[in-house]
């Protein structure tokens, strides 16, 4: 199975880097694995053992993306090293690692360089009027970034269009469950690397019925109105099922990997 990794590698120091570097070796064993990494320098000894690539935020390569059988993000609270892969995250669904509860500093980091509207529509979106006020002051530079780091998380944002979670932290865990759509695992890093390739693999493992139930999902808030007219909710999720099936079916069966940007779920 080939695997794509989005982190960063040593010589950087993080949680994220000692997550790869320790769970590396049972990966390879298991998958054909390619890491991606924002930094332009690596490393050469792990270099040595796993293919590194460059993640170019000005040159995505969605072919390369598409080619492989899963997508694996590591999201984790400093936008110059998680930023972009945060980015493609959202815009080709994978799993997420999520390192932190916190990831206002990511992901404010990230809109900084990019697009301020978008920023304060998240904040929004995620926190109403309180949100938006104070983010448009953040911006502006008249609120403190430990002042928003507190108040908001943006926990949910980091797993965005996810296809599957996986947390080290129970703090973490309360706050995706309570509203997002993902699977998400729980495994404590107290635990053996045995019970973490388990969590992983069974996240890569359901990854196309949970495709398919997020397209269900979005075809019923779309149709369900209509829909439920002429068809008892039982029998609607059922139909809606089936063509997210036939949906990813078709996909499965294209010859060639696509140079395009997939559409999120």
């Amino acid at each position: 199975m080939r695997i794509n990794w989005f982190t960063p590698v040593p010589p950087v120091k993080s949680t994220a880097v000692d997550h790869t570097v320790q769970f590396l070796p049972r990966l390879l064993e298991r998958f054909d694995l390619t890491l991606w990494t924002c930094q332009t320098e690596w490393d050469r000894d792990l270099a040595r053992r796993v293919p590194i690539r460059y993640l170019d935020p000005y040159k995505v390569r969605w072919d390369e993306f598409n080619r492989a059988d899963q997508n694996i993000y590591q999201i984790a609270n400093n936008s110059v090293l998680h930023g972009t892969i945060w980015d493609i995250s959202r815009r080709h669904p994978g799993i997420a690692i999520i390192h932190d509860l916190n990831l206002h500093d990511l992901i404010s980091g990230w809109y900084r360089l990019h697009d301020r509207l978008e920023y304060l529509l998240q904040m929004q979106r995620y926190y109403g009027r309180d949100g938006l006020r104070d983010g448009d002051r953040f911006w502006e530079d008249r609120l403190p970034a430990d002042f928003m780091a507190k108040h908001y998380l943006l926990t949910s944002l980091g797993a965005q269009n996810a296809l599957g979670v996986l947390v080290h932290r129970q703090d973490v865990f309360e706050q995706l469950r309570q509203d997002t759509l993902s699977h998400i695992a729980y495994v404590p890093l107290k635990e053996s690397i045995d019970t973490w390739l388990e969590a992983l693999t069974g996240l890569i493992d359901n990854t196309g019925r949970i495709q398919s139930e997020r397209i269900a999902y979005h075809l019923t808030q779309r149709t369900g109105a209509e829909l439920s007219l002429w068809m008892t909710p039982a029998t609607r999720l059922l139909g809606l099922q089936r063509v997210a099936e036939e949906i990813n079916l078709l996909a499965s069966e294209a010859q060639a990997p696509s140079t395009a940007e997939p559409l999120a779920a």
